[in-house]
């Protein structure tokens, strides 16, 4: 996927249409990470850290922009730019996603990605 500057990103997860069958299955984002490597890198996400893996000089970037058990470790800007980042039920152009079973959803500005400080 290639995000140019001024895009909005849009991410969704959902749970396969085999599962719901049950139709009580719920899926809900807890935590978003932007994270990006150095010299060819992709960082992953390890839950059990509760961030971004990769030794320190694989990591260029690594911003929780997300987080509803904590919003006070949230990063709201990069490098002084708004990220704008919402969860699909506080983004009035994108709650079609939160009223689906079985998904959820995050946006946010890519612009700040962009901007240097």
């Amino acid at each position: 996927m290639t995000i140019a500057p001024g895009d909005t990103v849009y991410g969704r997860l959902d749970v396969s249409p085999i599962q719901l069958l049950d139709q009580n299955v719920y899926l809900y984002i807890e935590k978003v990470f932007v994270c990006a490597g150095q010299e060819g890198y992709i960082p992953l996400y390890n839950p059990d850290i509760g961030g971004c893996v990769g030794n320190p000089e694989q990591l260029d970037t690594v911003i929780r922009i997300l987080d509803i058990t904590d919003p006070s470790s949230v990063n709201t800007t990069f490098q002084g730019f708004p990220l704008s980042a919402m969860m699909s039920q506080d983004d009035t152009e994108f709650t079609e996603v939160f009223n689906i079973p079985g998904a959820d959803g995050f946006s946010f500005d890519s612009s700040p990605l962009f901007k240097e400080g």
